[in-house]
């Protein structure tokens, strides 16, 4: 039953049309099922894990003793902070009594995202849209879950071993997905080069001693075509004059993302090691050359609440070593993939292909987030966030099969690793 609803959370997350409109703020369906289903595992069986209570009740502590301190931001935006950034942090805190199968996820990811791909070519071709979303809020948040399919389908080629069938579903898959990508002129595709990018440094660093002449040649050919396709891309104007961050003339979006970066350095030097508090963002005092341009366009409050950027804002209302600590959790879930990755070849490309594409879309939808997208209950960063913490990675000895936790979700697939374990 728990399953069918984390699923139809998934079906739900391009659904943005449906989200629930509150104040100036949108509560997407996919955060309130995600939300739910953390708090139903968290006090299962009536056993709350301790250390779950300890940093659940640290955690909201010193967010009152700031709120109360520094006394910045509204108290809705407040509530509205301990409530979806708290729920985040429990979803990290219970991922490991998650229980659902990888597969499944795998298969409605890929489905709703190829409807939505469908769609956005319909409203491009047939409906003369010029940046087609699908049903997303935003061609920026369909851009981010198309490219962060793309990457994780491109990864899980290039690192699975699978029947050649399979492989050539996947590479229309992965044309599909970057096709309508590309479509929204979401500048996410640098998304999707950063994840690309970052998996193969994973993968490679692993195999450094052998690196055969095959792997060299599909690592070279797919960064030639990636290297290509991004200085064709950086010619145009759309994307030239919004990678230009340090020349941001009156591009809106860069104007934005700097005024973010300026009230993140001032909130920094105002309260550097708790933050502003949650909900300061856009009450922090600060002086931007940025702002003022963006007041002259009329365009003052662009993005002011929410610092465009998801990194910025964290800093902003947490403090920047809370947010390294965050940090620190992503790159230890990178290492434990990494790991995974050396290992692949011990389960069954039936198992694999979810666990790998699973892990590096959601990957995909943080850092994407992280770089401009800062709304907390936002579906993309809710799904991203869930199945990072939840996906197994873990490994017995060489040659023992896996551990209980990749069991876990597996056994309703598969009596043989019940028998091995």
């Amino acid at each position: 039953m728990i399953e069918k609803i984390i699923l139809f959370g998934v079906v739900l997350f391009p659904f943005h049309n449906l989200s629930l409109p509150l104040g100036q703020s949108r509560y997407d369906l996919t955060a309130f099922i995600l939300l739910s289903v953390a708090i139903y595992y968290t006090f299962k069986n009536g056993r709350v894990s301790q250390r779950t209570v300890l940093y659940m009740l640290a955690f909201v502590l010193m967010q009152i003793l700031v709120f109360a301190f520094i006394n910045l931001a509204p108290y809705p935006r407040f509530i509205s902070g301990i409530v979806w950034l708290g729920g985040l942090f429990l979803i990290i805190l219970s991922a490991k009594r998650f229980r659902y199968r990888q597969g499944a996820v795998f298969k409605t990811i890929i489905y709703v995202l190829v409807l939505s791909a469908f769609y956005i070519f319909f409203q491009f071709f047939f409906l003369g849209q010029a940046r087609p979303r699908a049903w997303f809020g935003e061609p920026s948040y369909a851009g981010l879950a198309l490219y962060s399919a793309a990457a994780g389908i491109l990864s899980t080629i290039v690192i699975v071993k699978m029947p050649t069938h399979t492989r050539l579903v996947l590479c229309i898959a992965f044309l599909v997905f970057l096709s309508a990508a590309l479509l929204t002129l979401s500048m996410h595709f640098v998304t999707f080069l950063l994840v690309v990018a970052l998996i193969f440094f994973l993968r490679s660093s692993k195999h450094i001693l052998s690196f055969s002449p095959k792997r060299a040649l599909i690592f070279l050919t797919i960064g030639s075509i990636l290297a290509f396709g991004t200085s064709y891309l950086i010619g145009l104007e759309h994307y030239s004059s919004r990678l230009s961050i340090f020349n941001p003339g009156t591009n809106f979006s860069v104007l934005a993302w700097r005024q973010g970066f300026d009230q993140m350095i001032a909130s920094i030097s105002n309260s550097p090691i708790f933050g502003n508090g949650l909900g300061s963002t856009g009450y922090v005092v600060f002086n931007s050359a940025y702002s003022q341009t963006l007041e002259r366009l009329g365009m003052d409050l662009l993005t002011l609440k929410d610092a465009f950027s998801l990194a910025f804002r964290l800093v902003i209302e947490i403090g920047l070593p809370v947010f390294l600590i965050f940090m620190l959790y992503f790159a230890r879930r990178l290492n434990d993939f990494r790991n995974y990755m050396a290992n692949v070849q011990k389960v069954p490309a039936t198992r694999s292909i979810p666990v790998v594409f699973n892990f590096i879309f959601a990957a995909s939808l943080i850092i994407g987030a992280l770089i401009k997208e800062p709304l907390y209950p936002n579906s993309c960063l809710y799904l991203g966030v869930f199945l990072f913490a939840s996906v197994p990675l873990t490994f017995l000895a060489y040659g023992q099969g896996v551990s209980s936790s990749f069991k876990s979700y597996s056994f309703v697939q598969s009596n043989v690793v019940r028998k091995r374990n």
